[in-house]
């Protein structure tokens, strides 16, 4: 009875650690889901408050350069209203991975809204965001999308802030 009892408790004992990692696993998966835009693959507005949060305390501890910048596509609503929502869908994955190729690995993009991006951009200056923002800018006006064999672009305009010392990061991102 010893022995039966011994290879029961190493079988619950096992199906125990098995259902814990499994558990940890799925929890960790819907962690990483609630802090990312399922259209995108970009972080929303949850995954980025996080990553403002931290760099928004280090830039104070450290008196660092903090900048952050708002993209939004011009007409969006027009270019639904005329291509369809899915041809939206597709310029709104476009766009992350044609601004994702244009950051640095400390740079974090957001989808912040409907059409509406949120670049967080460390150790930069007003200046510096500028520049990216016009480099951006061009990329985006030069990529072609077609639709029914009629091709067209897209614009869109960039907001820059650099965060003052005396700014929260709600009055940073409403600049």
């Amino acid at each position: 009875s010893f022995l039966t009892v011994s290879c029961l408790f190493a079988f619950y004992e096992y199906v125990r650690q098995n259902s814990f990692n499994r558990m940890q696993e799925m929890s960790q998966k819907f962690e990483r889901q609630a802090m990312r835009d399922p259209l995108s693959g970009l972080l929303n507005r949850r995954g980025m408050r996080e990553k403002l949060q931290q760099e928004f305390e280090r830039s104070q501890r450290y008196k660092i350069d903090l900048t952050v910048m708002m993209c939004d596509i011009d007409n969006f609503k027009t270019i639904n209203d005329r291509y369809g929502h899915d041809k939206g869908d597709e310029i709104i994955k476009s766009l992350g991975t044609i601004f994702n190729t244009g950051l640095r690995k400390q740079d974090s993009l957001a989808r912040w809204g409907d059409e509406e991006y949120l670049f967080l951009l460390p150790e930069t200056n007003t200046d510096q965001g500028m520049q990216l923002a016009e480099i951006l800018r061009n990329r985006i006006e030069k990529q072609q999308y077609t639709h029914n064999k009629e091709k067209f672009s897209i614009t869109i305009s960039i907001g820059v802030h650099q965060i003052a010392a005396t700014d929260t990061i709600n009055q940073a991102i409403t600049k």
